[in-house]
C-alpha cells in the first residue's frame, strides 16, 4: 500500500473512512471555501470545517457519546450538518438529520426508535419538542471562535471504522410510516466517490445548494461529493414558490457551475420563463436532477430554455442516492435513468408474474456493491426481506435495456389488479403526461370487492380546467386496450407531495378512500375541542370529503358577540388562538389550506341587546384586527342583514316558536343578565334576542352555504342557530364554554 502524506499531523494508508476525506481536502485545499451560507452569511474554508469538527468532536465526548449512538441535529440545510458528521465519525456514533418541521408525533417515532442520546439543534430550527429527557444543545455558534473547543480532529483506525454505521435517515415513507435507513462512512466515501469523478466535480466547481440535508440527495450531491474534490458548496434557503424567482440571480452572485435541483424545482423555473440575459451564468456547466423521474418533456424543455445540459440519477435513501446516472457523453438518453455506476444491477423476473410481449423483460431491481445500506434500523424482518446476498430489493419495476442502461417501469407494490389483469400504472402516466395539457398525473389502486383494484387516474391539467378531461378519456382509449383505461378520473389543482417533492401516493390514497376525512373529522369529536356532540357531524363530513376532493376552500363560520367591554383579554385571545391551532392542525394534515375561520362579528345582536355603540364598535374592531393578523376572514352581522333587508320589526314569532322561547327562556335570561347596562325588564330583552335569532337562521345558513358554523352553546340552542351543519367547541380551553366576550 502506498503511503500518503495529509498533513505534518497525519499520515494514512488509505482514504476509507470519512475523516481521512476531510483531512485529505484540508491538507490539499486549506484556504479555498467549503461552503458560504446565505443563512450565516458566511464563507467557512476547509480549514474551517476542521476546526468546527474539532469542536463538536469535543462538545461530544463532554456528553459522553459513545459508538452506536445516536446524536438527533433539527436542520433544514445547516452547514453545521457537514462538520458534526465529521465529528460523529470520529467518535464512531451516529448522525440523525431532522426536518424540524415534522410533527410532534413523527418527532415522537423518531425518538423512540432511534433511543438518541443527545438533541442538537441550530436557533431557526427549533421544533416543538415532545416531552423527553434528553441533553438539548444549541449548537448555532459552532462556526465561531469562542466556540472551537480543540484545534486537532482525534484520527480514527483505518480498519474498522469503514462499516461503522455515521448516518440514520429517516425516510420519507409515502406508502407506509418513516423506516430508518442506515449508512456506513463506506457508503458515505463510495458514494462521494462515485458522483465527484463520474460528473468531474472539482475544486473549481461551485454547487448551488437548495435542498434539505435531512434527506440523502443534498448531504451527498451537494456535500460529501463536493468535499471530496475540494469544491465549494453555496448554501441557500430551501426552494419555494417565494424565493423562485431570486434563484437565476443567486446562480449568477456567486458564479455557480453546477446546479443540484428536484423535478419540480425544474417545473417551477420553468413556469417563470427564461432568466435575465442581464445575468452572468457563464460559469454554470449542467445541472445534476434526483428524487423523482425526470419527465423526458420537461428535461428537454428545461435543456432549451435555460441553455444547460441536465444529468438525472436512479437510486434510494438504501443506496446512498444514486445507483445509476445519465452519462455526460453521447451515450445520454432521456428514456432510460442511465448506466449503472460502481455497483451492479440485476433484474429479478421472478418477481413478478410473466408478463407477455414487451414486458416480458420486466422484473424486480436488485442493486448490489458498496453503496447498499447497512439495514433499516430495529428491523431485522424486514431486512431479511430486503437485503439478499448482499443485493437490496428496491421495489422498483425495469429491466436493463441493450445499451446496458435502466429503464424503470413503475413499482413493485402499485401494479393494479384489476379481474385477473396486471395494469402497471406508471405505464398510464408516462402516456398522459406527454399530452400538451396535462401537468401531473397519478394512477392508484383502490381495492374494490368486486374486481379486486379499481384504477383510479388523478389528474392536473395546466390551466386547472374540466375542458381536458373528455379529450384525456378519448387520447386513453386510443392508446390502450378497454383493459388498462382507469374506472374513474379526479380532476385536482394539485396532487400531494413529500418534502421532497415526489408525489405522496399514500396521502392522494387517503384522500380518495376517505380515510384522511376520517381522520380530520375525529378533530372535532376529541375532548380537546368538543364541547359536546354533533348531530350534524356526518354532514360535516361530507363537506370535508368534497373540499378535499375539489382542493377548495372550507370554512369554519361562528358568531363574534360583545359582552360590557371595549378592550380585549387574556380569554379573547386564548380563544382565537384555539381556532387558529385547530385550523393550522387540519391544514398541515391535509398539506395544503383547506381550511380557513370567517367570523361573523355580531353587531346586530349588540344593537339587539342595547350594547352602548362606542363600546360594540371597540371591542368588534380590535377583534376583526387581531383575527386578521391570524389569517382569519372577517364580516359584520350587519352586512348580511343588509344583503337579505331583514328587519326586526316585521318578524312575529308563530306558535312553534313560542314554545321553542319557553323552553330557552330561562338560559336567555342568564345571557340578558350579564350585560350590566340592560335597564329593561330581562325578559323583553331574552325575547327581543330570541325573536333576532329566529329572523337571521335560515338567511345566514343560505349565506354561508357549503361550509360549517361552529359555536360555543350547548345543542340546546340549536333552535336559533343558523341553519347549518354546526360543531359545538370549547372556548378558551378544553371544559370550558363560557363566550370569552362574557369573560
Amino acid at each position: 500500500m502506498s503511503v500518503k502524506s495529509l498533513s505534518p499531523q497525519y499520515e494514512v494508508l488509505e482514504l476509507n473512512s470519512l475523516v481521512e476525506l476531510l483531512h485529505q481536502s484540508v491538507s490539499l485545499f486549506p484556504d479555498n471555501n467549503a461552503f458560504t451560507s446565505k443563512a450565516l452569511s458566511q464563507d467557512i474554508s476547509y480549514s474551517d470545517l476542521m476546526l468546527a469538527s474539532a469542536s463538536l468532536h469535543t462538545l461530544l465526548q463532554r456528553y459522553d457519546v459513545n459508538e452506536g449512538e445516536k446524536v438527533l441535529f433539527f436542520t433544514k440545510n445547516s452547514p453545521i450538518f457537514f462538520p458534526l458528521l465529521f465529528a460523529c465519525a470520529s467518535r464512531r456514533c451516529v448522525l440523525v438529520p431532522v426536518n424540524p418541521e415534522s410533527t410532534q408525533s413523527e418527532i415522537k417515532n423518531i425518538l423512540n426508535d432511534s433511543k438518541a442520546k443527545l438533541i442538537l439543534r441550530v436557533a431557526e430550527a427549533i421544533p416543538q419538542m415532545p416531552t423527553h429527557k434528553l441533553n438539548e444543545v444549541d449548537v448555532s455558534g459552532v462556526f465561531e471562535e469562542d466556540h472551537v473547543f480543540s484545534t486537532e480532529l482525534p484520527y480514527p483506525s483505518t480498519l474498522d471504522s469503514r462499516d461503522s454505521p455515521v448516518l440514520l435517515i429517516y425516510t420519507s415513507g409515502s406508502t407506509s410510516l418513516p423506516k430508518g435507513v442506515l449508512l456506513t462512512q463506506r457508503n458515505l466515501f463510495h458514494m462521494a466517490e462515485s458522483l465527484s469523478t463520474f460528473y468531474e466535480i472539482n475544486s473549481e466547481d461551485k454547487v448551488l445548494c437548495v435542498l434539505p440535508f435531512y434527506h440523502i440527495n443534498a448531504p451527498m450531491i451537494t456535500g460529501l461529493s463536493c468535499l471530496k474534490v475540494g469544491a465549494h458548496v453555496v448554501i441557500a434557503d430551501i426552494f419555494s414558490f417565494q424565493n423562485a424567482l431570486s434563484y437565476w440571480e443567486l446562480v449568477s452572485e456567486y458564479g455557480v457551475s453546477i446546479l443540484s435541483i428536484t423535478p419540480s424545482i425544474a417545473a417551477a423555473l420553468l413556469s417563470l420563463g427564461s432568466r435575465d440575459k442581464s445575468l452572468n451564468l457563464k460559469r454554470l456547466r449542467f445541472a445534476m436532477v434526483g428524487t423523482a423521474r425526470f419527465d423526458p418533456v420537461l428535461w428537454r424543455d428545461f435543456e432549451k430554455t435555460f441553455q444547460i445540459p441536465c444529468y438525472q440519477g436512479y437510486g434510494l435513501t438504501e443506496t446512498t442516492t444514486w445507483a445509476t446516472m445519465t452519462p455526460k457523453d453521447d451515450r445520454k438518453r432521456y428514456d432510460t435513468a442511465g448506466i449503472p455506476v460502481n455497483c451492479e444491477i440485476k433484474i429479478d423476473q421472478s418477481a413478478i408474474p410473466s408478463v407477455p410481449g414487451e414486458n416480458s423483460k420486466i422484473g424486480e431491481i436488485l442493486i448490489g456493491g458498496d453503496l447498499v445500506m447497512k439495514g433499516y434500523h430495529n428491523q431485522k424482518k424486514l431486512n431479511k426481506a430486503s437485503l439478499v446476498d448482499s443485493f437490496f430489493r428496491t421495489g422498483d419495476l425495469g429491466y436493463l435495456d441493450h445499451d446496458g442502461q435502466l429503464v424503470i417501469t413503475g413499482r413493485l407494490k402499485n401494479i393494479i389488479k384489476r379481474n385477473g389483469i396486471l395494469i402497471f400504472p406508471d405505464e398510464i402516466d408516462a402516456f398522459l403526461i406527454s399530452l400538451s395539457f396535462v401537468k401531473e398525473v397519478k394512477t392508484i389502486g383502490i381495492g374494490d370487492h368486486f374486481s379486486g383494484e379499481k384504477v383510479m387516474c388523478c389528474v392536473v391539467f395546466k390551466d386547472e380546467e374540466n375542458a381536458y378531461l373528455e379529450e384525456t378519456i378519448r387520447q386513453l382509449r386510443l392508446e390502450f386496450s378497454s383493459q388498462k383505461v382507469p374506472d374513474s378520473y379526479y380532476v385536482m389543482k394539485s396532487l400531494p407531495r413529500n418534502p421532497i417533492g415526489k408525489i405522496d401516493q399514500k396521502a392522494l390514497l387517503e384522500r380518495l378512500d376517505g380515510t384522511l376525512c376520517e381522520k380530520l373529522v375525529s378533530k372535532f369529536d376529541r375532548y380537546e375541542y368538543r364541547r359536546a356532540h354533533s348531530e350534524s357531524l356526518d354532514q360535516v363530513k361530507s363537506l370535508i370529503q368534497k373540499a378535499l376532493l375539489k382542493q377548495e376552500k372550507l370554512y369554519f363560520a361562528g358568531f363574534w358577540g360583545v359582552g360590557s367591554r371595549s378592550e380585549l383579554k387574556e380569554c379573547d385571545f386564548l380563544a382565537l388562538n384555539r381556532l387558529d391551532k385547530l385550523i393550522c392542525e387540519l391544514n398541515e394534515m391535509c398539506g395544503e389550506s383547506l381550511f380557513g375561520v370567517k367570523l361573523i362579528l355580531a353587531d346586530e345582536h349588540a344593537r339587539c341587546n342595547r350594547v352602548p355603540d362606542d363600546i360594540a364598535k371597540s371591542y368588534l374592531l380590535k377583534i376583526k384586527n387581531e383575527a386578521i393578523h391570524m389569517g382569519m376572514e372577517c364580516l359584520y352581522l350587519s352586512e348580511i342583514w343588509k344583503k337579505y333587508s331583514l328587519s326586526l320589526t316585521e318578524i312575529k314569532l308563530s306558535a312553534e316558536q313560542e314554545k321553542d322561547f319557553i323552553d330557552l327562556k330561562e338560559d336567555l335570561l342568564r345571557q340578558a343578565k350579564k350585560r350590566s347596562f340592560i335597564t329593561e325588564d330581562p325578559e323583553v330583552a331574552a325575547l327581543r334576542y330570541f325573536t333576532l335569532c329566529c329572523t337571521e337562521k335560515k338567511v345566514i345558513g343560505e349565506f354561508l352555504k357549503g361550509n360549517v358554523f361552529f359555536t360555543y352553546s350547548s345543542p340546546h340552542f340549536k333552535k336559533i342557530l343558523p341553519e347549518m351543519p354546526t360543531l359545538y367547541f370549547h372556548s378558551i380551553k378544553p371544559g370550558v364554554a363560557e363566550r370569552p366576550w362574557f369573560i
